[in-house]
């Protein structure tokens, strides 16, 4: 079980966290020191409580609930969070009122430091017996106070403003003096009377204190935990008819002294919009007002209704919240009352249905919802229609039309001045795409505005004109640096080439001539006719550098390749470089079908091979090498390997005058290849390098036979 996550509880995950404590303060354990109390737990930063120090702690269950694998335990020093998990048949059931023995180590919920059990498990609980609950805490006035008794026992008394029932969880919202909060009995506990028949009636409840938090571990609601329902103490019952209450206006809510207690009221008016499953508006004579409501019932503008709510404050304005009604009658759409835009804020027409001619600026789309923002002389506002899909019907709205629109218009609360808020800006709820009808197409831009334009564009035009002549002196010059280090790059590059191409070419071929001098040398004493092969052929290999430095210094493109696939080309090459007594013994295998590739990378690919050779015949004094080559669709892999004597890699990369390396990882760059060189002294050496090929498909040549690829290549 992931403990980071909590369990669910009334629908909403209970998240937690210990922000201060509530009692006097203890000091910090050690590290790994046992814990024994909740309050040392509590005390726990989020990365000190992470490390998972051990706990082992006496106290009483204050609350339980077994489908979200949660307990709450309280000892002397304060209540504590226990991630738990009840047997389905204990010998010993758990229950809030037990008294307990948790074992078990500190972590990290979403929102404060718990006990759990070790490797993300529960923790250990054993039931000793039975105990009281403790004395209750008073919930403290301020937010901060109340954060601080997250998990401890309180007491509080409020009025029940909505009872129900939701996924098995008896629920009930309180207004207290601290605030609304809600109380929550466990999975499946229910109240002997229907919670709906409380709402109304004051309540002394005792729980555990429990702060709902946010994705960013910050308080964000109230609630108390309820272990069972003998813990809610009813003063009265609210009544059994809401709607026996006496009629007030719409325009009496929340003034003074006309409902002093908080209690419920009732009005009855005239539906103007409904949002499905959020509420409604509804006006009277004296005004209107929004009506929250989580009833489904569908209502249409012009519906009679019967609403019972308690009076409360949506952004500035009255509102009626938890509220219950039900229709008692229909009629014609009501008539909207046509005003300036600047009239819904002079009057303070809030909540009510007006009608306004407007000129459209501008038509936004968003998710579920479509926005125009609309201009009334001087006054801007805008207008909403909360849709599923695009409204056809405005595919034609274009900036600059008059229009005029229908909707109910909510007023927002601008500055405060020296005795009331007078309204700085409003908006418009619409019903539907019908409550928008054009008045007049868009014409040209008026006169004053063409003129404003223009100067406008004109004065952007001259500063256009001399921002572009200064940015065209800079980029002149910036344009001759930038050259310049071009010229000098390219210089570098071309060094670089040139130095490459006559290591692998001319290079390697004074390597051979080098090893039949000097097998000339060795047998002149003994067998000048043999020493005379040698000499002849040195010169031949001499007439052939000569050759190769005139094709290097024409195009750098090997020969071999010029008359001879890569397979081929490589037996050309490599067999002047073994040894005269025929050591080591070089193999090559060729696998898949053979096909051209561009130039450039076969010259690469086989000077590449050449130098691994020729590394293998005069550095590693190898007995054995093979080169491997894969032709496969979308690539191409080439492997030397050879049984010699090996060497470090970083030493090998850091020997002065040593440019085999190098220019073998510069040759497979060049080709967006990968080169790979497995090695170590006395293991032998493993050169492999891999390039994809998809981007240079040339036809297929008919591939060597299998057994011609592999017999050895001797002198």
């Amino acid at each position: 079980m992931n403990l980071l996550r909590p369990g669910l509880l009334g629908g909403l995950g209970v998240i937690f966290l210990t922000l201060c404590p509530s009692i006097d303060a203890q000091p910090l354990p050690d590290v790994g020191a046992e814990l024994t109390s909740a309050q040392q737990v509590r005390l726990l930063g989020t990365e000190e409580a992470r490390r998972g120090h051990p706990v082992k702690l006496r106290g009483v269950v204050t609350f339980c609930d077994p489908t979200a694998y949660l307990a709450f335990v309280q000892d002397r020093s304060a209540g504590i969070f226990v991630i738990v998990n009840v047997p389905t048949a204990p010998v010993r059931p758990l229950r809030a009122g037990s008294r307990v023995e948790v074992s078990g180590i500190t972590s990290v919920g979403s929102f404060s430091p718990l006990i759990a059990g070790p490797c993300e498990t529960t923790a250990t609980v054993d039931v000793l017996g039975e105990e009281p609950f403790p004395e209750p805490q008073p919930l403290g006035d301020d937010a901060f106070s109340r954060i601080a008794q997250h998990c401890q026992w309180v007491e509080v008394c409020g009025l029940i403003r909505s009872g129900s029932v939701e996924d098995g969880r008896t629920i009930l919202g309180l207004q207290v003096p601290q605030g609304r909060l809600v109380a929550s009995l466990p999975f499946g506990v229910r109240l002997t009377t229907d919670p709906a028949q409380l709402v109304g009636s004051r309540a002394r409840v005792r729980g555990v204190f429990s702060v709902r938090a946010n994705y960013k571990m910050q308080s964000a609601g109230l609630e108390v935990l309820v272990p069972t329902p003998q813990m809610i103490s009813v003063d009265g019952v609210g009544g059994a008819d809401p709607f026996s209450l006496a009629i007030s206006s719409v325009g009496d809510l929340l003034r003074f002294n006309l409902n002093p207690d908080g209690n419920r009221v009732r009005v009855c008016g005239t539906v103007t919009l409904q949002k499905a499953g959020e509420g409604f508006f509804v006006s009277d004579p004296s005004g209107g007002a929004w009506v929250q409501s989580r009833q489904r019932d569908s209502l249409w503008p012009g519906d009679r209704v019967d609403v019972v709510g308690f009076p409360g404050i949506g952004e500035g304005y009255a509102v009626l919240e938890d509220s219950v009604f039900h229709r008692t009658g229909s009629g014609a759409k009501p008539a909207a009352v046509s005003l300036k835009a600047a009239d819904v804020l002079a009057q303070r027409r809030h909540a009510e249905l007006v009608e306004i001619t407007a000129d459209l600026v501008e038509h936004l789309r968003g998710v579920g919802e479509d926005i125009l923002i609309l201009r009334d002389g001087y006054t801007t506002f805008h207008a909403r229609l909360d849709a599923k899909s695009p409204v056809s019907e405005w595919k034609s709205l274009q900036p600059g039309g008059r229009y005029r629109v229908t909707g109910v218009s909510l007023l927002r609360p601008g500055e405060t001045g020296a005795w009331t808020d007078m309204p700085g800006v409003f908006k418009m709820v619409l019903r539907s795409a019908e409550d928008v009808r054009l008045m007049a197409p868009a014409s040209g831009v008026p006169l004053r505005n063409a003129l404003w334009l223009l100067s406008g564009c004109l004065a952007l035009l001259a500063v256009a004109t001399g921002w572009a002549l200064l940015l065209r002196r800079q980029v002149r010059r910036q344009t001759g640096v930038i050259g310049r280090q071009l010229r000098e790059q390219t210089l570098l590059d071309e060094r670089a080439r040139i130095a490459r191409e006559l290591h692998d070419s001319l290079g390697q071929d004074m390597a051979g001539i080098t090893i039949q001098l000097d097998a000339a040398a060795a047998r002149l004493e003994e067998d000048p006719a043999k020493a005379l092969g040698y000499l002849h052929t040195a010169r031949s290999m001499l007439r052939h550098a000569q050759g190769e430095a005139r094709r290097s210094v024409w195009s750098l493109r090997a020969y071999e390749l010029e008359a001879h696939d890569l397979p081929a080309a490589l037996r050309s090459l490599l067999l002047p470089l073994i040894p005269p007594h025929g050591r080591p013994e070089i193999q090559i295998v060729v696998s898949g079908a053979v096909r051209r590739l561009p130039d450039i990378w076969e010259n690469h690919l086989l000077r590449i091979a050449q130098e691994a050779v020729t590394n293998a015949v005069r550095h590693a004094s190898a007995k054995r090498v093979q080169v491997a080559l894969q032709y496969a669709e979308t690539g191409l892999v080439i492997e030397v390997s050879d049984d010699g004597a090996g060497f470090e890699k970083e030493q090998g990369a850091a020997l002065p005058g040593r440019f085999g390396l190098l220019g073998m990882r510069e040759r497979a760059g060049k080709m967006n290849g990968r080169l790979e060189i497995d090695t170590c002294p006395g293991a032998g050496t493993i050169v492999r390098v891999e390039v994809d090929t998809r981007q240079a498909r040339l036809p297929s040549l008919p591939a060597f036979s299998l057994e011609r690829d592999r017999d050895p290549v001797r002198a």
